[in-house]
């Protein structure tokens, strides 16, 4: 068992020496609650260490980045008892750890295929959305300016048309500035509602793994 668990622990990268000893020490305590001193029932029960360490990293990721982030606050411990260091994650990085433990799920392996797909397809999805979204946002303005260029470039033979070039541009680039604001509070929602749905994804595969306590739901 020491042996296993030395391995998971040089496997666990990224995770604050405190907060990995923590993590260690209750599982060092719950394989012996399991009589599951031997190396052989670990790795048939919960995977290769580094498997196993991937599941584990990414439980700490998701309530990591769940804890409280003020500087006076303790770090955050679970019904568990695992020990969080508060800290936000890039939602790149977020993915990325969640993909692997997915990916590291023995009792999961017919459908971790698809739910991998399934979180790729949503983040491509997302990227896509948000990359049209901001360069609707851009072509407005840049139309703008170019309505006005255009209106002053007729100025010496018709200045109502000027007047409309130069105003039609006013408006699109307005109306492009307008919506900056609102774009940058819809990608934080969107960005929000993406991280939620991964978290719950994981959380359902940790609890399948028996990582984590409570009801599938």
């Amino acid at each position: 068992m020491n042996h296993y668990l030395d391995a998971v622990g040089k496997a666990l990268t990224g995770i604050p020496e405190d907060d990995k000893a923590d993590l260690l020490a209750i599982h060092e305590e719950k394989f012996l609650d399991e009589d599951m001193d031997d190396e052989e029932k670990l790795v048939e029960k919960y995977g290769k260490p580094k498997t196993f360490a991937r599941q584990l990293k990414m439980r700490y990721f998701v309530y990591q980045d769940e804890a409280p982030q003020d500087s006076a606050t303790p770090p955050e411990t679970d019904a568990e008892g695992y020990h969080y260091t508060p800290q936000r994650h890039r939602v790149a990085t977020l993915v990325g750890v969640i993909l692997l433990g997915i990916a590291a799920s023995p009792v999961l392996l017919p459908t971790a295929s698809i739910l991998i797909f399934f979180i790729l397809f949503l983040f491509g999805l997302l990227l896509f959305a948000l990359l049209l979204l901001y360069f609707g946002d851009l072509a407005l303005i840049g139309l703008g300016g170019i309505a006005i260029v255009a209106g002053f470039a007729v100025i010496g033979q018709s200045v109502p048309t000027t007047l409309l070039f130069v105003g039609t541009g006013l408006a699109l680039g307005a109306l492009g500035v307008f919506l900056a604001p609102w774009l940058i509070q819809l990608t934080r929602w969107l960005v929000g509602l993406f991280v939620k749905l991964i978290k719950k994804i994981a959380r359902r595969v940790l609890r399948r793994q028996g990582i984590e306590k409570g009801e599938i739901v």
